[in-house]
């Protein structure tokens, strides 16, 4: 028999300090990203738009970073021919049958390095991860030094991903979400200035009105 009492289904779906969280968490948020070292910042767009020119742009990242990586992939390339700069950039994490062949085949610490094997300078890779210890990555950026390619950690905490690579900014805080969030308002900012301003979503034509049916009058 169904229950018939007049609670809420759950204690989060109408308590009152739902949204305080939220604002707490952005305001959070906004702290740590206050706190990133503006040099570092600045280094990430000079590198990145310096690759976007003339070279090639190759990111790399795990789990939810495997996912910012696709989308830093999109829309940097998206920038990029705005500016009709010749610079390719491309996911070491956005083909799954690579990913996985790699993964069974060489190894799962190899399935970002193998990829870089070919890879010819001016290269950079950017290795997207919030520990700053993924050992697939540390692998990366070694194949990416042995191949004398450039590397770019963006990463959550110092490790060695960040210490290995030429160039890092680290977003110091252990929270998952915040950092993850704070790497794709990196990308935002950076598409910001690769555009001349913001993406905005393009108004719709105006469309003719639609012919009169002939059956309708009948």
């Amino acid at each position: 028999m169904q229950n018939s009492s007049a609670g809420p289904a759950h204690a989060w779906d109408t308590a009152p300090e739902t949204r305080s969280e939220f604002t707490d968490y952005l305001r959070h948020s906004r702290a740590v990203a206050a706190a990133m070292a503006d040099q570092e910042v600045q280094e990430l767009a000079a590198t990145v738009m310096r690759h976007l020119h003339s070279g090639t742009v190759l990111i790399a990242g795990n789990g939810g970073s495997a996912c910012t990586a696709d989308h830093w992939a999109v829309d940097l390339q998206a920038g990029a021919d705005s500016r009709q700069w010749t610079g390719s950039v491309r996911s070491l994490t956005s083909n799954s049958g690579v990913l996985t062949r790699l993964g069974n085949d060489v190894s799962y610490d190899q399935v970002f390095a193998h990829q870089l094997r070919h890879v010819q300078p001016p290269a950079l890779l950017i290795a997207l991860t919030v520990s700053g210890r993924s050992p697939n990555l540390v692998r990366a950026v070694e194949a990416a030094q042995a191949a004398g390619l450039e590397s770019f950690a963006v990463a959550g905490l110092d490790g060695p991903v960040s210490r290995l690579s030429k160039y890092s900014l680290v977003v110091d805080s252990a929270d998952y979400g915040i950092v993850e969030d704070i790497h794709l308002q990196l990308l935002h900012w950076l598409s910001r200035r690769l555009l001349g301003g913001p993406m905005l979503v393009p108004q719709p034509e105006s469309s003719p009105p639609p012919a009169e049916d002939p059956f309708e009058a009948r």
